[in-house]
């Protein structure tokens, strides 16, 4: 595996929720031990699925003002911030129409 050895590993993913192959692949690159910050490109429950990986950016897209803003958060350029605008529960990997039930738009906060 390519991360074995490195001094980071940055892994981006879309939808990992919805192909295990993904989430798969992050966890080994975490068993690895290699400091990894992941990337969800697309959906934010990549966050709450992979929680083992203690440094995550939730980007919501993979247009490149997207991604720019996304590598200018990790390699220090800018300094991320913001809150997801969800709220679901600590089980992540349920099919889409229940985790669409489960999920609540807030405005005021979790």
């Amino acid at each position: 595996m390519i991360a074995r050895g490195c001094g980071l590993a940055i892994l981006g993913t879309i939808d990992a929720v919805g192909h295990p192959a993904q989430l798969q692949l992050a966890r080994e690159v975490a068993a690895l031990g290699v400091p990894t910050i992941l990337v969800a490109l697309r959906m934010p429950t990549d966050v709450d699925a992979l929680a083992e990986l203690p440094t995550a950016i939730a980007c919501y897209s993979i247009h490149d003002a997207s991604t720019d803003a996304a590598a200018a958060g990790v390699f220090g350029e800018v300094e991320p911030s913001g809150r997801i605008p969800l709220a679901w529960g600590a089980s992540p990997l349920r099919s889409p129409a229940e985790r669409s039930a489960e999920y609540r738009r807030t405005e005021e906060g979790p």
